[in-house]
């Protein structure tokens, strides 16, 4: 699927949406932002293939640190089963970043070594899981993360990043297309009703809002129904899901193929079309038109 829009404006949109950074942070930009309240109305263009719709490239960057020993457990006993859940999905791109040895240690499966899926034997420090994977994206290029594939983060940690959502995103530009993004995770969302974290996740609840993911409260004892809510989330991304420049106000209008339709919702910043619309495994043009 492709949006014809320009970066500058996503790039626009993602600094209104990350409210939580300080107005220093906005103000050491030395490029302008343009934002995409001065357009109206908006047309825009989608196009849906299956054949690179599904192609999902899921990172989960993993914490290792000494508080971490419960939720690594959680995770080792339920990351095979949600994989082939997945599976059934999306052709999923797997990789999994996070040291391999000890208690604080989390191994993929032999199962799914020989699915092809891939681990970055890496030990992340509570803070620093936005450091390490900035990082490492120059070598993940071509092979965990493909050109033709939506791309889905998923970090789990109960500290916060030294690297602030908007400093992440203004350097991954250089290897990621924003657009293609979605960012999940298991974190604490705050204090109250995460009591056992080391600090807010604030950040990457910044990442998630500013691209349409979702954060896990990462002191639950069942992850089952957060897993079952990632699945549902790379499934109706797979799909059907399409990301919008803002939200709209009025005078919306979806057309697959010429036709208008009705089966749509909007949801934050994406259009999610009802799958019947797409009946068989072909080329769609999507054209939405709006007043912002």
């Amino acid at each position: 699927m492709i949006l014809v829009f320009k970066k500058i404006i996503f790039l626009g949109l993602i600094s209104t949406i990350l409210t939580s950074c300080t107005e220093a942070e906005f103000q050491s930009l030395t490029d302008p932002i343009v934002t995409p309240g001065a357009i109206d109305p908006v047309s825009l263009s989608f196009e849906r293939d299956i054949n690179t719709s599904a192609n999902i490239d899921m990172i989960w960057v993993v914490d290792n640190s000494s508080s971490m020993k419960e939720e690594v457990q959680i995770i080792r006993d339920n990351l095979s089963r949600f994989l082939l859940d997945l599976e059934d999905r999306a052709k999923l791109n797997f990789t999994l970043i996070t040291h391999d040895k000890g208690s604080l240690g989390l191994q993929l499966s032999d199962w799914a070594l020989d699915r092809g899926y891939k681990q970055i034997a890496q030990f992340i420090n509570s803070y620093d899981s936005l450091t390490q994977l900035i990082q490492l994206l120059p070598k993940m290029m071509g092979t965990s993360v493909r050109s033709n594939s939506n791309k889905v983060l998923v970090f789990v940690t109960d500290d916060n990043s030294q690297v602030s959502a908007r400093s992440f995103f203004n350097t991954i530009t250089r290897f990621l297309k924003i657009d293609q993004l979605k960012v999940f995770g298991f974190v604490g969302l705050d204090k109250t009703v995460s009591p056992c974290i080391d600090k807010v996740g604030s950040h990457y609840i910044d990442m998630a809002r500013a691209t349409g993911g979702k954060m896990f409260n990462i002191c639950e004892s069942d992850w089952t129904p957060y897993f079952e809510s990632l699945i549902k989330e790379v499934e109706k991304l797979t799909k059907t899901e399409f990301k919008l420049p803002n939200v709209p106000k009025s005078d919306l209008i979806v057309k697959v193929d010429g036709v208008e339709i009705k089966k749509y919702k909007i949801e934050g910043l994406s259009l999610i079309i009802n799958p019947e619309v797409f009946k068989s495994n072909k080329k769609y043009k999507i054209e939405v038109s709006f007043r912002m």
